[in-house]
């Protein structure tokens, strides 16, 4: 069983590791989608296909590193890989690529940190193709989203432009945004000193009430 994981290691993961490779160009000027997505470790995307092409090439080039180490081993039945009987030249080889696995898994990690890095912020913007620069990661992303979720309306109460009568007042009638649910209790007010203080006040109430009624309750005039 190991024998055959570690044959195909070597004869599968190499050609495929050189077709992602080739399809870095394109992905790079926005021709082509990212062939390779969703690993275990962290998503892939155009933005971030470089760096995760670098993450992938170390994971999976360790992989088939150690399956040619195991299929060196396999092959020619070492009891001992330091006996004076073993070949030489098999010795040397199957040392070779045990280190060459050992650097690349090595390796592995801090570039799966930095395809974390580049996920979450978008950066180093040399990494990222030059159309992609103006992106946020996800982590921008996702305080743009809270940001668009705080600027809703908090409530869906049906809120109405009341033409207030102060009485015999020095102010005058002015508007007032009234909140119909008694629950409530929500009243908002035109800034002081604004021209088109409907318009303003109906912003307020915007704020407040996905449901602001048309028109302005005026006041019935005395019979």
């Amino acid at each position: 069983m190991v024998f055959v994981v570690s044959a195909v290691a070597v004869l599968g993961l190499p050609p495929y590791l050189v077709s992602l490779w080739r399809a870095l160009p394109a992905v790079w000027r926005g021709e082509r989608r990212s062939p390779i997505r969703h690993l275990r470790l962290f998503s892939i995307f155009p933005r971030s296909y470089l760096s995760g092409l670098l993450a992938v090439t170390a994971w999976y080039g360790g992989f088939a590193a150690v399956g040619g180490g195991l299929l060196v081993y396999g092959i020619l039945g070492f009891d001992d890989g330091s006996s004076s009987d073993d070949p030489p030249a098999a010795v040397v080889l199957m040392a070779v690529f045990f280190a060459v696995a050992a650097l690349l898994l090595a390796a592995a990690l801090p570039l799966t940190v930095l395809q974390w890095v580049m996920n979450a912020f978008n950066r180093p913007h040399r990494l990222v193709p030059p159309r992609y620069r103006d992106k946020a990661g996800w982590v921008g992303e996702q305080a743009r989203l809270n940001r668009q979720r705080a600027s809703l309306p908090r409530t869906d109460h049906l809120v109405e432009i009341v033409e207030a009568d102060p009485g015999d007042g020095p102010g005058g009638r002015f508007l007032v945004a009234v909140c119909g649910d008694s629950s409530c209790g929500w009243m908002g007010y035109a800034d002081e000193g604004v021209a088109a203080e409907e318009e303003n006040l109906r912003a307020k109430a915007a704020r407040h009430s996905s449901q602001v009624a048309a028109g302005v309750i005026r006041p019935r005039p005395d019979a």
